[in-house]
């Protein structure tokens, strides 16, 4: 074999190589647009999704689901309904925009505020130890709010009692709340702390009470918890019922 006529082989081989990487280029250019091109559905927001919403508040209408290419899909982007079912946005997510799991995370990560919506609302309250039913008083449990203030304002020694609030729920207490000692030292006096799940209405009560009044929680039964008729005590009402005699 000569020279020349070797240096037209290898010349041959590296045409017919080349060409053979071009027709693979061009096949997985061709797979990719193709790929690109294929509709998948996801998810979308019909409105704002602020941040600490629940998952499971969106499936009832805050999501819409749109057909969209491929290429056009966001990393972790939904397909199912039930992907964030359980999970709390932890990102804000506009009106249109993809729902990615991204935005979401586990209710925990939400701490106190999974465990309200609507109109409800979170307060903390510190009080002395019976106040607050310390060490007896556990996170899940239910209280009735029982409160005394002057009554009118203006007469320092009418007073009136009632319960102004039920069926509180117990959102964490001092074992939770408090210091390494579970209580709040201040001067002379030893508080220890609650949480508690009211209304927005409810909150303005406590309130009042507490810059005004007296309170204390009362326990609720935990099965079968029944509220005796709504009333109020004075001095001279609890002289006129006389001996009130509970179940045994």
């Amino acid at each position: 074999m000569t020279y020349r006529t070797r240096n037209i082989l290898i010349a041959s081989g590296l045409a017919l190589l080349a060409v053979v990487f071009m027709l693979i280029y061009i096949s997985k250019v061709r797979q990719d647009t193709d790929i690109g091109r294929k509709v998948v559905s996801v998810f979308v927001a019909a409105h704002d999704i602020s941040e600490g919403t629940p998952g499971s508040g969106l499936t009832a209408g805050g999501l819409v689901e749109k057909r969209v290419p491929t290429k056009a899909v966001v990393p972790g982007a939904i397909s199912t309904r039930g992907e964030i079912r359980g999970l709390i946005a932890t990102q804000e997510t506009l009106a249109g925009e993809q729902i990615t799991t991204r935005r979401f995370g586990p209710l925990a990560a939400a701490g106190v505020r999974s465990t309200i919506g609507k109109t409800q609302r979170v307060i903390q309250l510190a009080g002395s130890p019976d106040q607050v039913l310390d060490g007896t008083l556990k996170a899940g449990d239910h209280v009735d709010i029982l409160a005394t203030w002057t009554m009118p304002e203006s007469c320092g020694s009418c007073h009136v009692s009632r319960t102004i609030v039920r069926n509180v729920l117990v959102l964490k207490t001092s074992q939770e709340l408090g210091t390494a000692d579970a209580h709040i030292t201040s001067g002379d006096s030893n508080t220890a702390p609650v949480q508690l799940r009211l209304t927005d209405r409810e909150a303005e009560r406590v309130l009042w009470v507490t810059e005004n009044g007296q309170w204390w929680l009362d326990l609720r039964p935990v099965v079968k918890a029944r509220n005796s008729s709504q009333g109020f005590a004075t001095s001279p009402s609890i002289l006129r019922s006389g001996l009130q005699t509970g179940p045994s």
